[in-house]
């Protein structure tokens, strides 16, 4: 995954990568209730870590305006890609 990620951004430090990485795992694991992460996940997983990283700097800025002075920020990953994580969801059952 740090090959493509790597490949997708070529001027990041390969240690922020690598540490972008290991949040979006954190993440999905939490997210989907997993102990793993799947083959089929990797994609959805570097996806993850290209949207974390253009939110670094601007930390989840989403538009801004000068003349009236206001700002939008991300609170979440985008739609398309939480659809892609909840694919892999597992159900807890009681």
């Amino acid at each position: 995954m740090l090959d493509d990620l790597k490949a997708l951004l070529p001027n990041a430090d390969a240690a922020v990568l690598d540490v972008l990485l290991r949040q979006c795992e954190a993440d999905f694991k939490a997210i989907c209730g997993r102990d793993d992460v799947p083959e089929a996940a990797r994609s959805t997983l570097t996806q993850m870590a290209v949207c974390r990283y253009n939110a670094l700097g601007a930390e989840g800025l989403t538009s801004q305006s000068y003349s009236g002075m206001s700002e939008g920020y991300m609170a979440d990953y985008a739609e398309p890609l939480k659809r892609a994580i909840y694919r892999f969801r597992r159900v807890t059952l009681l």
